[in-house]
């Protein structure tokens, strides 16, 4: 499949007529895949301003105007790192999530979809077992995903020591060694379109955290 550049893509490709969509609209940054109990999982990423609403979603951004909406609330700040244990967590119960529907989409976004996204992308390609995370998100997701030493540090350091417990032997393309995860393309823009909904995601079981987060800790 030709590689595009995400910059082509409108906000068309999720169904929004050409008068609604101005060049200020957040667009998708790229996506990546990652072997998952013998299937490839693909995970988009972006700002989360252009998170799609059918997306079982990761917001790194709580100032997002759809931080609301997200399945996974998880607070870092910009150019900086998340707490290492709500970090586990997330991952943890994304990774199930993917495990439980892999055919479903997937979303991780903060303001930009560049450092804190490409912070998270890696660890959950660290933890599907890829070499070299870090490089492997800037190749295939986006150039510049992990922005800043500190989080290249945090992507390499963070234990993940019994974080899941593997069910299959990897299997696909990856695990055959042809790791393809293009940037966002057409097919990949109607494949959002298409999927199905995560049966997790925007539920009322994932609205009553976040809310609880937001009356007793207001400042993350």
């Amino acid at each position: 499949m030709a590689k595009k550049d995400p910059a082509e893509f409108t906000a068309q490709s999720f169904g929004s007529s050409p008068e609604r969509f101005s060049k200020q609209k957040p667009k998708i940054n790229g996506s990546l895949t990652i072997p998952v109990d013998g299937h490839d999982v693909t995970i988009f990423g972006g700002p989360f301003d252009a998170c799609p609403k059918k997306a079982y979603s990761v917001c790194l951004e709580v100032h997002s105007a759809l931080a609301d909406s997200a399945t996974i609330l998880l607070h870092a700040p910009d150019f900086g790192t998340p707490d290492p244990q709500e970090t586990r967590d997330a991952m943890r119960q994304l990774w199930e999530a993917m495990r439980e529907a892999p055919n479903s989409v997937y979303y991780v976004g903060c303001m930009a979809g560049q450092g804190r996204t490409g912070l998270f992308l890696a660890l959950m390609a660290r933890l599907a077992g890829i070499e070299d995370p870090v490089g492997y998100v800037r190749r295939e997701y986006y150039r510049a995903a992990v922005e800043t030493p500190t989080q290249q540090k945090f992507v390499r350091d963070l234990d993940l020591t019994g974080l899941i417990a593997p069910r299959r032997i990897v299997a696909g393309a990856i695990s055959a060694g042809r790791i393809t995860a293009d940037p966002v393309t057409v097919d990949q823009e109607q494949a959002v379109a298409a999927a199905p909904v995560h049966p997790g995601a925007h539920s009322i079981f994932s609205f009553w955290p976040r809310f609880f987060r937001t009356l007793f800790l207001p400042g993350r």
